[in-house]
């Protein structure tokens, strides 16, 4: 017992002492106000999306159980590790390991049910299953190994036909399209389909004959990884403008952070006409390159 104290209690300091250098720098280094205003965003955040599950009438669909099988199998294993905590011998590291997988999925499902969220959970939800029901202490029914055996394959055959055949990230082609080396500075080695990498390195040649790395570019109302790519500047706290409610501060107050940061260059992607202030703010400038992803504007036109 005396181990398991030591035990908890260097994990819970560990645990401690790394969670506070974060959560100060982001948060409480400025009086609490960016706690807060992340608090406020959030609650926000969540108001825009009505939570939804998928019915279990899609069972009498063609191929509806693939669709109900990432849904509802965390919710299966739950109510077995509910069960369990019932028992009088109880291995609490079977369930923490399970709890935590569950507890992912449940928290990332809400408040849109969107899948791409919690698939890193779906992979720990699985191993969670076959510690849980294989161990000799937990069976499930007889001929159980079988069973969670061909689930798992299942989900794994699903995973692979989803990542092959159908758009990956919801929007971009299959991985069978990411065949093309974004042959720039921080991206060598990452493959991505040929018509992007071209956009890409042809925005990245645009923006390097014009800039220097010191600089600040804008993206928008998308493509935060626009900054990462051409290793320039973001002035801005947020990222993303498309929706409103997914940034934090108000348009006016990003439009004066470009105009404080002089800001000669704004790239824009997937659309750029919306009723903001930043919106408007774009169609002003001044149109200097465009392909088949990006368009860049020279800010000329600071009102």
């Amino acid at each position: 017992m005396p181990q398991k104290i030591k035990n908890l209690l260097v994990i819970n300091i560990t645990w401690f002492v790394l969670t506070f250098f974060w959560v100060y720098y982001l948060f409480f280094k400025d009086n609490i106000t960016g706690l807060i205003e992340f608090i406020n965003f959030s609650k926000k955040f969540s108001t825009q999306f009505s939570f939804t599950y998928p019915p279990l009438s899609f069972i009498l669909k063609p191929f509806g159980i693939l669709k109900l099988l990432p849904y509802y199998l965390p919710l299966v294993f739950l109510l077995f590790i509910i069960r369990y905590l019932f028992d009088k011998n109880k291995d609490w590291r079977i369930i923490s390991f399970g709890l935590v997988a569950l507890t992912g999925f449940i928290t990332y499902i809400y408040p849109n049910s969107e899948l791409l969220h919690v698939y890193p959970f779906l992979g720990l939800i699985l191993v969670s299953m076959v510690i849980f029901f294989l161990t000799k202490k937990v069976r499930l029914i007889y001929r159980g190994e079988l069973i969670i055996t061909f689930v798992i394959c299942l989900m794994i055959g699903i995973g692979f036909y989803l990542t092959l055949f159908r758009e990956y990230e919801r929007y971009q082609k299959p991985y069978r399209f990411q065949n093309t080396s974004l042959d720039l500075p921080r991206t060598k080695g990452i493959l991505i389909d040929k018509t992007t990498a071209e956009n890409l390195i042809s925005l990245s040649k645009f923006i390097n004959e014009r800039t220097s790395k010191n600089d600040y570019i804008f993206s928008y109302p998308y493509y935060p990884m626009i900054y990462f790519i051409l290793e320039r500047r973001n002035p801005s706290k947020d990222l993303i403008y498309e929706i409103r409610l997914w940034h934090q501060y108000d348009d006016q107050i990003i439009l004066n952070e470009i105009k404080q940061k002089k800001v000669k260059y704004i790239v824009t992607s997937y659309g750029y006409v919306f009723d903001s202030d930043i919106s408007r703010f774009i169609t002003k400038q001044k149109e200097v390159f465009k392909n088949e992803s990006f368009k860049v504007f020279e800010v000329a036109i600071l009102k």
